[in-house]
Formats: C-alpha cells, structure tokens, sequence
C-alpha cells in the first residue's frame, strides 16, 4: 500500500515527462525549422534527418538513417502522417502527431482500489 502523499508524487512525476516531451519536441522542431519560421517543409525535414543524427534518432526510431533510401521512405511517410496533406507543418501540428503516438500515463478506475477511511492505494493497482 502506498500513501496518498506518495501517490501524489507518483502523479506528479507522471507528468514530468509530458512536459519534457513538449520541451524535446519544441527543441527538434527548432533544429528543423533553420530559418526560425515556424513551420517546416517537406525538405527540411529530409534535410534535418541527413544531417542532424539527433533528429533521425528521435524521428524515426529503428530506422537506419546511414541507408538513404530506408531514410527518406521513413522521412517521407512521417511527414505524410503530420501534415495531412498540408505543404507544411507547424509545430502545433508536430506537437500533435508525436503526443498521440506516446502511450497513456493514465490509470483506469478498475485498476485503482481506494480503501475507505484511510485514502491508501494498493501499489499492485498501479502497475
């Protein structure tokens, strides 16, 4: 079992990767967008993936960016997959479409058991 001043310092730090996820994805996005624009094209990005090792990695993880055609195929795909179409992509739209893609940090009711009277959980419910 687990306090409730322990449960609310797991959520709290349940959080902390939210905002560290934001703050990463707005630095990549700056790497990208050279010219301080705002938004990125379809060739910048191609271009970010060639030559920042950062951005391949975090991009497009399990990819081989040494392989050029693997790359831009990947490179390609993904900026499908933000812009929608669009000829270019925001960060509001970047943002987006990796927020979506990284799995929940949310904790069903079912899974909780709150035992009346004291306001402890069972540690098993959380995991």
């Amino acid at each position: 079992r687990i306090s409730y001043t322990d449960f609310a310092i797991y959520w709290q730090s349940a959080k902390a990767p939210k905002e560290k996820l934001a703050s990463d994805l707005h630095d990549i996005f700056k790497i990208i967008d050279v010219g301080g624009h705002g938004e990125i094209s379809r060739l910048a990005l191609l271009s970010a993936v060639e030559t920042s090792p950062l951005v391949a990695v975090r991009l497009l993880p399990g990819v081989d960016a040494q392989d050029p055609e693997q790359a831009f195929t990947a490179t390609q795909d993904l900026f499908d997959k933000i812009s929608h179409g669009k000829r270019r992509v925001t960060l509001l739209d970047f943002e987006e479409h990796f927020k979506k893609r990284r799995p929940s940090l949310t904790m069903s009711r079912s899974k909780a058991a709150v035992q009346p009277g004291n306001g402890l959980l069972w540690r098993s419910h959380l995991y």
